[in-house]
């Protein structure tokens, strides 16, 4: 069973998800919004094709408070798609979709 999210509860918003640290929720402002993500350049933990333009938009579902001393945390999903899951982080860049 899915757990709720602070923006939509439990309306399904498929699997490409994230939550952002308070800095970035905003209040809440940012729910719903999307983020285009990309694994750094240069670290060996991004998946193979990382580097080039591909990369992951992924929408805001939730709040993650300080996200244990991260900009945000990733679904597996989203994380499988950037980085080594068994790494257990991976450094992106980010950047406010419209």
């Amino acid at each position: 069973m899915r757990a709720a999210s602070a923006c939509f509860g439990f309306e399904d918003k498929g699997v490409a998800l994230i939550s952002l640290s308070d800095k970035l929720w905003d209040g809440g402002k940012a729910c719903g919004s999307r983020y285009f993500l990309n694994c750094k350049r240069g670290n060996n933990d991004c998946t193979e094709h990382v580097g080039s333009t591909a990369g992951i938009v992924a929408m805001v579902v939730d709040n993650c408070g300080d996200c244990g001393g991260a900009a945000m945390l990733l679904s597996e999903e989203v994380f499988i798609g950037l980085g080594k899951l068994e790494v257990g982080t991976v450094l992106v860049s980010y950047q406010r979709s419209i």
